[in-house]
């Protein structure tokens, strides 16, 4: 009866030690047409967010809320922003950030948008978002562009591309 006991507790340790097997992160982006401002989605998983929140006081209830508590809003900006970065002759374009849905699916969805109008015909992507907390961390963006998509893939060895607009 204790070896069962002991087998179930430690598959069940086991399967939570490691919280996904797999390392991506995603982000949609559009150019509004009215606007000429960048809008962007990121998509991250909610296990990462929540060991990213372990270093702090909040916790993933806490984004359920709806008004984020202004040190976590901004920490959590700085965080996404400082993995994900528009720039265009080597000045940033910062994001403002315009919301978030906990999705039922796991994930995460953080929105925002460009501060500034975009006056470049071309841009660099860097996304290199928990590549240095995952060694084997993808992420993916997908461009719309008018009635097109767009894909590039973010790896360690690769972490920016150049986007025509």
């Amino acid at each position: 009866m204790k070896l069962i006991i002991f087998i179930s507790f430690l598959s069940i340790f086991s399967f939570n030690s490691n919280a996904h097997d797999y390392y991506f992160a995603f982000a949609e982006m559009e150019l509004n047409e009215e606007s000429q401002k960048l809008e962007v989605t990121l998509i991250l998983n909610s296990h990462d967010i929540d060991h990213w929140l372990q270093n702090t006081n909040f916790t993933l209830l806490d984004l359920e809320k709806p008004s984020l508590e202004k040190n976590l809003k901004e920490d959590l900006n700085n965080f996404l922003q400082s993995g994900f970065i528009i720039s265009s002759n080597s000045i940033n374009y910062n994001l403002i950030f315009k919301g978030i849905l906990l999705k039922d699916d796991g994930n995460i969805e953080f929105y925002f948008e460009s501060q500034k109008k975009i006056e470049s015909e071309e841009i660099t992507i860097s996304f290199d978002l928990l590549m240095d907390k995952y060694s084997q961390q993808q992420n993916k963006l997908i461009y719309l562009k008018e009635l097109e998509k767009e894909t590039y893939e973010f790896l360690p060895s690769k972490t920016s591309h150049l986007i025509k607009l």
